[in-house]
């Protein structure tokens, strides 16, 4: 929001996502900032999410401001929530922030709170993803809402490390202090101490994990388990060190006003008695402290009156201001006989001395009986009396008309007909001396218990002969009175309307006419008006119809939540008066400012749900719509762990774009989500185990965040730093259960590793004593050891000699060579050789001859001499036939 105002005098209504209309509740918002600040920016966060934001652009003729008030307006319904203000200044023309400050802020419904706000220059780069002094973290952005906030510092709740910083929300109420915490107590509830946020609430002090949190003995304030707190920690004044209420003692307010109970039979404090009440004029009055004229002693105090001081209390009759005798008043303040005493401090007279004092009213010089002064010197009833000595005569009211008097109704109250000085008042009669004046019926005056009086007393005419409403029908008004039958067809007043019957829907009710209707005439005929387009006597609106729900109802009476201002024409309901009218407004939130969810004219905006009469809205998270500034993304659902979270907030190790949002996972930020199986740090790369995808890749294991990643040693599959892989982690075969080459072994082949000894030991025919030589490489010796067959294969190559030593017998194969060569040493050794498609020399053909030796498998063979060409070699056991079809000489 923007708002042009002065810029020495800022007023910003911040209402936000969360504006409801009604009272609101502010903060004074008193920023200092440098010169070159030129624009002003605020949020408001409450739990971390942005509620509400808005911009000021100081004016460019005033570059040189320093002091700026802002004025911050929030819905009244967030009393007694902590909310964090976050100011900032920008330049005109980037959006780089040159100076930042958060405040946080308990709302309260008291006066207006002023919060100092002065913004420092930010020195660092913010947001270029290095955390520099005075930045607290710096995740390479300046969001609100994602741990790392405008001007690089750590926000309320949340933990940041790492460049570029990444963050993450702490966990208050785990009984940990976490960073950003001030406080843990292992609840996230507010009230005691540390608040749903991990924050000191006010009025407490936490210590420890989990924290531990009481009220502050002797800050005024009581929380916690304090009874009390009268601002000190002292004792013996109620509220005692610890802030506990002492016996004795009530506390109430903060600070603690704390007095002593009263009427506990115990002194205390302040208290100058305490008789076990609290009743006045006992000596000890209600507020425990000594009544004048009376002295209290003891615990509990026993109090007396003070005889002698003028004053008199509880059983004294009198107290002249002495304790004399004879003067009327004796020593205990007792009136002496025959006299009598009035007044504090007291006078004393005696009776029949022709003089009034003391508590006399009359004293005609004697002590008589029944002459009007009685022998106490008090009235006699019926009498007044003057003068001293006193002359009485019988008085007004006394219900006896005397000389002077024209009534006495035994009264001496005005308005009864007999006025107080025994006059008859105007409209009455007073037949009878000590009855009741009656008013006159007839004279047209209303008075006494007359319901009318229309200046005759004739019958019949709907007020009666004794000033009373005749029945059927009849009302009376005025004085004199004017009286109407309702019903007759005649029009008089009251009546505006007589139609001659008691019917209530026809127009003329009660002889009143009814909203809607006209009527004339007498007796009074009556027509329907309402619908006609017309705004007739006693129709509020009339928009040409009597269709309920539109506006103007069936009677042409407004309806509630509708202006019709033009007669004739169709209603509309009025938006921002907080009630939805159905099928007509989707929403009315009590104002007409767009941007809040509910626009002017009472429709949901776009993004926005809206709910309840008045509307409440708020930004719909999952329909599909980013709301700028408060959903970082939007994928038309409210589920977690997809990218875009249940309050429409890009998850961490994703990256979401489009409307709606499309999330894919972040491969190489560090983070398995989604359909990642591995996430090494960046650069992704393959061939380390983590592929470019993010895929573990085959010979390899990868876990974590981010991934590590091994060769997988026994798949195999010679991986990374492995020498062998025999597709097993057993040790002694050659690689190792770490897929090592072990000594006295070599090993073959990226696909399942092939080791076999340097040296082959042992007898019998192996796989591993089959040696042989490599292509293009000529005169490879293999020795066997004595007692084994060992079997060699050249290939591609000549001069293949095989040597074996004493007892062993070596086949030798050659295949398409020349040049074969047997040698054979020792005693009782034995060489075969077969070589196919050759030329040979084997001291038994001549030079060539050509040899084919063919040995079926598991035989054994041994040359004998060719003789015409084709000569067979006997079957021996254990030997191969061989077979000569080259001619032999």
């Amino acid at each position: 929001m923007r708002n042009p105002a002065a810029p020495l005098a800022l007023f910003w209504a911040i209402v936000g996502n969360l504006a409801c209309g009604g009272e609101t509740v502010g903060v004074d918002v008193i920023v200092t900032h440098p010169a070159l600040i030129s624009r002003l920016e605020i949020g408001v966060l409450v739990d971390g999410v942005v509620i509400a934001d808005g911009e000021q652009r100081l004016a460019p003729e005033l570059p040189i401001i320093l002091t700026t008030t802002i004025t911050v307006l929030l819905p009244n319904r967030l009393i007694g929530e902590e909310v964090e203000l976050w100011v900032w200044g920008r330049s005109p023309d980037s959006e780089v922030i040159l100076a930042q400050e958060v405040r946080t802020v308990l709302l309260s419904s008291g006066p207006r709170p002023k919060i100092q706000v002065q913004l420092i220059p930010v020195q660092s780069a913010c947001g270029d993803g290095v955390t520099e002094a005075p930045e607290s973290c710096d995740d390479g952005n300046e969001r609100v809402g994602d741990g790392c906030g405008p001007g690089c510092q750590e926000e309320l709740g949340w933990a940041c490390s790492g460049t570029p910083s990444r963050c993450q929300q702490t966990s208050c109420g785990d009984g940990l202090i976490g960073s950003g915490e001030a406080c843990d107590d292992g609840n996230p509830i507010d009230g005691d101490g540390c608040s749903a946020r991990c924050l000191l609430e006010a009025g407490y002090s936490c210590q420890g994990e989990a924290s531990v949190c009481d009220g502050i003995c002797g800050d005024g304030a009581v929380y916690g388990r304090e009874s009390c707190d009268d601002g000190n920690q002292n004792s013996s004044d109620g509220c005692s060190d610890r802030c506990v209420r002492e016996p004795g003692w009530t506390c109430r307010d903060q600070p603690s006003l704390c007095t002593s109970v009263c009427g506990d039979r115990e002194l205390r404090g302040t208290e100058t008695c305490d008789d076990g009440g609290q009743r006045a004029g006992d000596g000890c009055a209600s507020n425990c402290q000594i009544e004048d004229g009376w002295i209290c002693q003891g615990t509990p105090s026993l109090c007396r009156p003070i005889c002698g001081d003028g004053a008199i209390q509880a059983n004294e009759a009198c107290d002249d201001g002495d304790q004399d005798p004879n003067d009327g008043c004796g020593a205990s303040c007792a009136i002496e006989p025959g006299w009598s005493c009035s007044s504090a401090p007291s006078v004393c007279v005696r009776c029949g001395d022709g003089q009034i004092g003391g508590g006399e009213s009359c004293d005609d010089g004697n002590t008589l009986p029944n002459d009007g002064c009685s022998t106490t010197c008090g009235l006699d009833p019926g009498f007044a009396c003057a003068g001293q000595p006193s002359v009485c005569n019988m008085s007004c009211g006394d219900g006896v008309v005397q000389v002077g008097e024209a009534c006495d109704d035994g009264g001496a109250l005005a308005g009864d007909g007999c006025s107080s000085n025994c006059a008859v008042e105007a409209g009455y009669t007073c037949p009878a001396a000590g009855d009741p004046c009656e008013p006159i019926c007839g004279d047209g005056r209303l008075l006494g218990g007359e319901a009318c009086d229309d200046l005759n007393l004739t019958p019949g005419d709907g007020c009666s002969p004794a000033c009373r409403v005749e029945p059927d029908g009849w009302t009376c008004q005025g004085e004199p009175s004017i009286c109407a039958k309702c019903g007759d067809g005649v029009l008089q007043s009251p009546e505006v309307c007589d139609d001659q019957n008691a019917d209530l829907t026809d127009g003329c009710a009660a002889c009143q006419i009814s909203p809607g209707w006209a009527c004339s005439g007498q007796p009074s005929a009556c027509q329907q008006t309402c619908g006609n387009a017309s705004l007739d006597t006693g129709e509020a609106c009339d928009d040409g119809d009597t269709t309920a729900n539109d506006g103007c109802g069936p009677s042409c009476q407004l309806e509630v939540g509708w202006s019709c201002p033009q007669v004739g024409a169709a209603c509309a309901p009025i938006c921002g008066d907080q009630r939805v009218i159905a099928n007509v407004e989707t929403c009315d939130d009590g104002g007409v400012v767009a941007g809040d969810g509910c626009n002017g004219s009472c429709n949901v905006e776009l993004g926005w749900r809206c709910l309840g009469s008045p509307s409440v809205c708020s930004v719909w998270c999952g329909d599909g719509v980013v709301y700028p500034g408060v959903e970082t993304c939007d994928d038309q659902n409210s589920l977690d762990n997809d990218g875009c979270s249940s309050i429409c907030q890009q998850e961490l190790g994703w990256s979401c774009t489009q409307n709606p949002s499309i999330c894919a996972a972040v491969c190489g930020d560090g983070r398995v989500v989604g359909g990642e199986t591995c996430d090494d740090p960046l650069p992704p790369s393959n061939g380390d185990g983590c592929s470019a995808a993010c895929q573990v890749e085959p010979g390899w294991l990868c876990q974590g965040e981010p991934s590590s990643c091994t060769s997988a040693c026994g798949d195999g599959r010679r991986t990374a730093n492995e020498a062998c892989d025999d597709g097993n982690t057993m040790s002694g075969d050659g690689c190792s259960d770490l897929c090592q080459v072990e000594g006295g072994y070599s090993c073959t082949g990226a696909q399942s590793s092939l080791c076999c000894p340097t040296t082959c030991t042992g007898c019998g025919l192996s796989e591993c004593c089959d040696q042989a030589c490599p292509p293009g490489q000529s005169n490879c010796m293999v020795t066997c050891d004595s007692g084994c067959d060992c079997r060699v294969a050249c290939e591609g190559s000549s001069n293949c000699s095989p040597r074996c030593q004493g007892g062993s017998t070596c086949t030798f194969e050659c295949l398409s060579v020349s040049n074969c060569e047997t040698d054979c040493q020792g005693n009782n050794t034995r060489c075969d050789i077969l070589c196919t498609a050759a030329s040979c020399d084997d001291s038994r053909c001549t030079d060539g001859a050509s040899c084919e030796l063919r040995c079926p498998l598991g035989t054994n063979c041994q040359f004998s001499e060719c003789e015409g060409g084709a000569a067979s070699c006997p079957n021996v056991a254990g030997y191969r036939v061989v077979v000569c079809n080259a001619p032999c000489p």
